[in-house]
């Protein structure tokens, strides 16, 4: 078996059996046993090399390679003027346009969304057009609270809530994920004028604040839905597809997510490579599919 394992056509064939397998079951251990298998056919091949050539001369050879590699990724990603030309998903946020697996290939080109001028303030929770004494988003709050009255009425009439947000507002209704009915936000408004989602709009990645809920998890891939813009900046608003709520409306621990800034967005999805993000995405330690990728919302 060692021996087979020395030829790379061999390794690519089990590797390519087992991201096959991982897509047909979705069984966490498949993923664990792809991780195994991409360290010890590593282990194989670098023992293999170094015993033709010495270790001195194999060590040689991987750092070349890394520099090659690292150059090649810089190069592409001057042509394509980002920081992140590549970048696999991990979770199913962005079903059904994105799949986790997806390796998908970014540019620094200019966002197309929505642009709406105005300005983004302190929230404010109404229901039934009364202020209510909720300082976080909606929607998080009831996932902390989910036995206080607000919350109750909220489960009950989500479209009698209105967030608002200096000049922008953001309405909630019901939703569906397969047959069991949540709640998401449907359409946001700004200085009185409302407006449906409008998921044509660019998906872009984006570099999360480090001290924020999003911070420890890396770039994120998410549809800019719409931008406000005044006279100094513009922020952008970010949603998953098959998330319920806005990033920015997610708050837990005491953590938040603000809009993202121009300076956060590291560029938009121009094409997406199917099911080849799977190894990098099982030795980063995501083996298991997250509840969202089982059934998307409506």
């Amino acid at each position: 078996m060692i021996e087979k394992l020395k030829d790379w056509k061999v390794q690519l064939a089990v590797l390519l059996v087992l991201i096959a397998l991982y897509v047909l079951t979705k069984h966490p251990l498949v993923g664990v046993i792809t991780v195994i298998f991409i360290v010890v056919a590593f282990i194989v091949e670098l023992k293999e090399n170094a015993k033709e050539k010495g270790w001195k001369e194999e060590l040689k050879d991987m750092v070349v390679l890394f520099i090659i590699i690292f150059l090649g990724l810089k190069l592409l990603g001057v042509v394509l003027n980002t920081e992140a030309p590549l970048s696999a998903i991990p979770t199913c946020s962005m079903e059904p346009t994105y799949h986790r697996g997806d390796v998908i290939v970014a540019a620094g080109w200019p966002v197309e969304t929505m642009y709406h001028n105005g300005t983004f303030g302190e929230i404010e929770i109404y229901y039934n057009g009364t202020l209510l004494d909720v300082s976080i988003p909606m929607w998080s709050y009831c996932k902390s609270n989910p036995f206080s009255i607000e919350c109750r009425e909220f489960r009950s009439c989500p479209s009698c809530f209105e967030e608002r947000y200096g000049d922008l507002s953001v309405y909630y209704d019901f939703c569906y994920r397969g047959e069991e009915k949540e709640i998401c936000s449907v359409a946001y408004s700004v200085k009185g004028e409302k407006y449906p989602f409008n998921y044509s709009t660019d998906t872009i990645i984006y570099k999360p604040l480090p001290d924020s809920l999003f911070g420890p998890y890396g770039l994120v891939v998410h549809r800019a839905l719409f931008a406000l813009c005044n006279s100094t900046e513009c922020l952008y608003f970010t949603k998953g597809d098959n998330n319920n709520v806005f990033d920015f409306q997610y708050y837990f621990h005491n953590l938040g997510n603000p809009p993202v800034k121009e300076e956060q967005i590291v560029g938009k999805v121009i094409f997406r490579i199917p099911y080849l993000g799977y190894p990098r995405i099982f030795l980063s330690g995501y083996v298991q599919e997250d509840p969202y990728c089982k059934v998307t919302l409506k």
